[in-house]
């Protein structure tokens, strides 16, 4: 195990056993206990940890990259250009096809995450279609957020 890591170390350790020619198994017997975090603040914070943690796993093991590790990132930076377009847009009038595609990208991906709520709330509860949309968005942005600033500062 990799002490370095603060999180992303299993999937590290189960890249290396795997990378060895050898199998990782689980036991079904084996009890687990999961306490989510007690607001959108900290299971943003939680998963920008966890993106933090992708980002190193992904400058050591470089190997182990696929662009679906770039989504989360690219999430979050998107919301940054988007923010900025916006800015010039307002300000000298450039940049609005930027700002205006950006943003019809996120009422896309709204549209989606509130449809994808629906489903799942109507499976399980409606009582959860009021936190779903903002639990997703958490999630994206955190993981975006911590791949951005340990891809940028490098854990400083």
């Amino acid at each position: 195990l990799d002490e370095t890591f603060d999180a992303c170390e299993d999937v590290e350790f189960n890249y290396r056993v795997e990378k060895a020619g050898f199998k990782a198994y689980t036991s079904p017997s084996l009890t687990v206990r999961y306490y989510p975090r007690e607001s959108l603040r900290a299971l943003f914070n939680q998963m920008a940890r966890y993106g933090k943690g992708r980002c190193k796993f992904i400058k050591k093991h470089p190997g182990a990259f696929t662009l679906e590790v770039l989504v989360p990132p690219l999430f979050a930076a998107g919301i940054l250009v988007t923010v900025l377009a916006w800015l010039l847009a307002f300000a000298s009038g450039a940049f609005l096809w930027l700002a205006l595609a950006l943003t019809a990208l996120y009422c896309l991906y709204g549209a989606l995450v509130t449809g994808e709520s629906l489903r799942i709330s109507m499976r399980n509860g409606l009582k959860y279609l009021k936190h779903l949309p903002f639990v997703i968005l958490a999630v994206h942005a955190g993981l975006g957020w911590g791949f951005l600033k340990e891809a940028v500062a490098g854990g400083k």
